[in-house]
């Protein structure tokens, strides 16, 4: 038969601590992942929009969304 081994009162109190401070940044993480999601939704909108406008034979769009994507990879491949 084995016992019960009784954890002190301090080992539970910082348990308790850690696992509050894990799930105060995971709802962090999620609002974050919210934030992002509606500007990307945002940005999606704003892509179309000028999608639709010509500039001196050019589609606009296309020309917006490749200097995104170049930044994009500027700022990620420099991080």
């Amino acid at each position: 038969m084995s016992t019960l081994e009784l954890a002190e009162r301090n080992e539970i109190h910082k348990s308790c601590k850690s696992l509050e401070i894990l799930l105060n940044v995971f709802n962090d993480y999620c609002e974050a992942a919210g934030a992002i999601a509606t500007i990307e939704k945002k940005l999606v909108k704003a892509l179309k929009d000028v999608a639709s406008l010509k500039i001196t034979g050019q589609n606009a769009g296309v020309s917006a969304s490749s200097t995104l994507r170049a930044r994009q990879c500027a700022y990620s491949c420099s991080s």
